[in-house]
């Protein structure tokens, strides 16, 4: 009888920790992001992987059918891989609300939701899915697409940081790449970059061609901007890019993001005692 239940409690913790080592251990060592098709393993630095993936299936990409370089819009871009899951794109509360409200107050305005990560729209009834569904069919000036990176940066002032790598062996990848991506969008189409945590409660047909949001009394910030396709705004975003691949640092987080658009100005000192101040002959701070 003894050694009947001593066998017993024997078989129980074995297959406990049998059970602890399948469920528990091995996939906190081995991460696993599914896939469209499979489960495939990658390393737990590799913040942007889904920049690599390869043949999977992708939204419309804004290369193919670019936006209207008479027209302004308003560009949101999700740059992280927060967005793919199982083949498919996600979309956060917040992130939607951002854009809702950009395309409410803008109804003349496109705005344009881009993903660097691959993946579709399926509903399946989640919480992203409607959230989806209700800016794709409720707000005929959304635009969602994707953008494959790769092709992105052909022929533009910072290609050579993602061919040689640079961009993806920074500190901070993922703030560095949506820095760089921003500039370049507004380089390319020209218009309105916001972060997509940024909800707009105003018309903005009314701020000036160009213009940028201020983060601090002496820095100004990248998540709020504007810069025309043509003159003075187009000079300052190539100056921008030229400085960005020439001087990119990837140990710091800000160098290549606020802290660019600010001192390529010669900016030093600036204060608010009134809702816009002018620099550089045709740009405003807000």
């Amino acid at each position: 009888m003894f050694l009947q239940r001593n066998r017993q409690s024997f078989l129980f913790l074995t297959t406990f920790l049998i059970i602890f080592f399948i469920f528990v251990l091995i996939p906190y060592q081995y991460p696993l992001t599914i896939t469209e098709n499979r489960e495939s393993t990658y390393e737990k630095n590799d913040q942007l992987f889904c920049h690599k993936l390869k043949n999977r299936e992708t939204l419309l990409d804004i290369s193919d059918m670019p936006p209207s370089l008479h027209k302004r819009n308003i560009f949101f871009l999700e740059t992280s891989c927060n967005s793919y899951k199982m083949g498919r794109i996600f979309i956060t509360s917040r992130q939607a609300c951002a854009v809702e409200s950009a395309a409410r107050m803008n109804p003349d305005m496109d705005v344009y939701l881009l993903f660097a990560s691959p993946g579709l729209i399926v509903d399946y009834g989640s919480e992203s899915d409607k959230f989806l569904h209700v800016l794709i069919t409720e707000y005929p000036n959304v635009k969602i697409q994707h953008f494959n990176i790769e092709r992105y940066v052909q022929n533009t002032p910072v290609e050579d940081l993602w061919t040689s790598g640079k961009i993806y062996k920074s500190s901070y990848p993922i703030v560095h790449t949506s820095d760089a991506l921003r500039l370049l969008t507004l380089w390319k189409y020209g218009g309105i970059y916001l972060d997509l945590d940024v909800i707009v409660v105003k018309n903005l047909s009314n701020f000036p061609e160009n213009f940028a949001g201020a983060e601090a009394y002496n820095l100004l910030a990248n998540g709020v901007m504007g810069f025309s396709q043509f003159g003075k705004g187009r000079e300052y975003i190539n100056d921008c890019l030229q400085d960005f691949a020439i001087n990119f640092d990837g140990t710091q987080w800000g160098f290549n993001g606020p802290h660019l658009i600010t001192r390529y100005n010669g900016i030093t000192l600036f204060t608010f005692t009134e809702p816009i101040r002018t620099f550089c002959q045709e740009h405003g701070i807000y």
